[in-house]
């Protein structure tokens, strides 16, 4: 024992002297509910008394109040007092562990209720024979213990599962929480990394119970149906696997709530396992990841049986199997056409904007989220600033792209309204051309755009913003696809292209990676596509949606009537470059 130990124990007992009749009083007066808290010294304390002894008499030792004591100095002299005056009809007691184990609770034959505080890093452990004891000789329902279990408690069935950390299993109305068991009146478990399977975690939670369970959670560490496949803790943060009966979504029927499966299939063994023994289930809450399950078709055999509602990653609505099945059938049409065009990088990219923007801007007064989530907007066809960059990405995605959705702050007059645009990571060798890029879709999207000469003579785009006055004279109208004055924009542009807007900020931005890997570059490119080279992007893209070599240099010529910089004759001078490239390659 050190020095300042000795000191610390010396005081100690000068302290408990001081206090003694105050202790005394609070244990003696309080004959159902008694708190004693240990307080540790922190590091700074312990090295402040080392310099300067004299300051241990500045901090206060013992507190005395109504709702309980505290104290820094829990020896055998405190111990002895505590347990001479403390009533044996106490039924609440929360007390250091050292009192437990230096005296018995099994004197206090009402005691139901037992928290037990112990340090962090203490090894201290409950045993069968403490916890059979504690069961047999007391009241005992609830026990919070912050301290491990021993194994044997475990493989007993005391406490009715074995080796798992933190579970919570119901047993005969008892209520035990510690750091790797916890029992409580509805029924839950986690479980630990042997990944017992769902039919063990039920089977054991049935095993003991008394009454009708209310509800079951099975959280993470598992995969659910697969008995001992281990689960990716790193993939999956998002909480429970599978809760029954109380679920968020609707509490007056019998719901099952499933997260993180690998496959459909999964589904119905997990509620097979559920109805094999008693639980009725009659909805299901299915949480998916937005990709494409090898037998997806099985979800409208789900939902013919139950109440089907599904989430899925990024969505804050409920949306149905035929609503989930159609945006995947969609979402993979669009993959299959870009990823079998032989594109580059770029070119994927101006594929999936002519995709997006391809969807004229229609909001939903009626639910602001159906045109902001990429299911919905497939279904129903409204799509907002929101939704374009979620589709956008969505798509690049799974195309191989990264991106971030980027929120900013556009000014409107005196006013300010918010909008969403992407950042896409542009890495394209064929145009020489990499960083990135911020791209605006929504501003970009399909406008019916018509060139008019109005009453004064004068060239005047008209569109559904500004519609056709009689006085104009109608010289041409544009394609949906003939815009994009928000491509590709730079570093150097970017104040130009959104004048008094707030620079990009990428600490808020949503990252959507294609392969699941962090990136982390948080600056726009300053580099420029060249304007030749970016009349060769439009020709090659053009020519894979469809058009012909006479309606793509058409196309690029209207392009340019919004763009300027290039006349008709130098777009037809580089389209034949193209052209003879081409051909000399083949």
């Amino acid at each position: 024992m050190t020095k300042l130990e000795e000191a610390l124990g010396r005081l100690g007992n000068l302290e408990l002297d001081k206090n003694t009749d105050d202790i005394i009083n609070y244990l003696e007066n309080n004959k159902e509910k008694i708190v004693i808290e240990k307080q540790d010294f922190s590091l700074t304390d312990i090295i402040s008394f080392a310099k300067n002894p004299s300051l241990i008499l500045d901090k206060r030792q013992i507190e005395v109040a109504d709702n309980g004591i505290k104290t820094y100095h829990f020896n055998k002299k405190f111990i002895d007092l505590v347990s001479k005056h403390m009533s044996s009809s106490i039924s609440s007691l929360t007390i250091p562990a050292s009192y437990f184990n230096k005296n018995s609770v099994f004197k206090y034959p009402n005691l139901e209720e037992l928290n037990l505080n112990i340090t962090k890093d203490d090894l201290f452990k409950i045993d069968l024979k403490t916890m059979k004891q504690l069961l047999n000789q007391t009241k005992i329902r609830k026990l919070d213990v912050d301290c491990y279990l021993d194994d044997q408690v475990l493989l007993e069935n005391c406490c009715g599962i074995k080796s798992f950390m933190g579970s919570k299993l119901n047993m005969d109305g008892l209520n035990i929480n510690s750091r790797n068991y916890q029992f409580n009146p509805k029924v839950e478990g986690f479980l630990k990394n042997d990944c017992t399977g769902v039919n063990e975690v039920l089977d054991l939670a049935l095993k003991n119970k008394t009454s009708d369970i209310e509800s079951i959670k099975i959280y993470n560490n598992y995969k659910c149906g697969y008995g001992n496949d281990k689960i990716d803790y790193q993939k999956y943060k998002k909480g429970s696997i599978i809760e029954f009966g109380d679920t968020e979504c609707q509490k007056d029927i019998k719901a099952i709530k499933i997260k993180n499966i690998e496959h459909i299939m999964d589904v119905f063994d997990i509620v097979n396992s559920f109805q094999e023994r008693g639980f009725e289930v009659e909805a299901i809450y299915l949480f998916l990841e937005n990709k494409t399950y090898d037998d997806m078709n099985l979800l409208r055999q789900l939902d013919k049986k139950y109440d089907l509602k599904i989430k899925y990653d990024g969505s804050l609505q409920v949306i149905d199997s035929n609503t989930f099945v159609g945006m995947r059938d969609s979402i993979d049409y669009y993959k299959d056409v870009i990823n079998n065009s032989n594109s580059s990088n770029l070119e994927k990219i101006m594929l999936a904007y002519d995709i997006v923007k391809s969807f004229p801007y229609k909001e939903r007064k009626d639910n602001l989220r159906i045109p902001r989530e990429v299911a919905t907007i497939i279904k129903d066809g409204n799509i907002v600033c929101v939704g374009y960059s979620q589709l956008l990405s969505q798509i690049l995605k799974e195309t191989g792209v990264d991106s971030y959705t980027i929120s900013t702050s556009v000014p409107v007059g005196d006013d300010v309204i918010g909008h969403e645009r992407n950042v896409i990571v542009v890495d394209d060798d064929k145009y020489d051309i990499h960083g990135n890029y911020v791209f605006d879709v929504t501003w970009d999207s399909a406008k019916n755009v018509t060139k008019c000469i109005d009453s004064e003579g004068k060239n005047v785009l008209r569109s559904k913003s500004s519609p056709i006055l009689d006085t104009d004279q109608v010289v041409k109208h544009y394609d949906n696809l003939v815009l994009y004055r928000y491509f590709l924009i730079s570093d150097n542009r970017y104040n130009s292209c959104f004048p008094g807007e707030p620079y990009p900020d990428f600490k808020y931005a949503e990252k959507i990676s294609s392969s699941g890997e962090t990136f982390d570059d948080d600056t726009l490119c300053s580099k420029e596509l060249e304007q030749s080279k970016f009349i060769e992007l439009l020709y090659n893209v053009k020519l894979r949606e469809g058009y012909s070599n006479a309606n793509v240099e058409e196309e690029i010529e209207d392009i340019f009537d919004f763009l300027g910089n290039y006349s008709k004759d130098d777009i037809k001078k580089e389209i034949e470059k193209i052209i003879n490239n081409n051909s000399k390659q083949v």
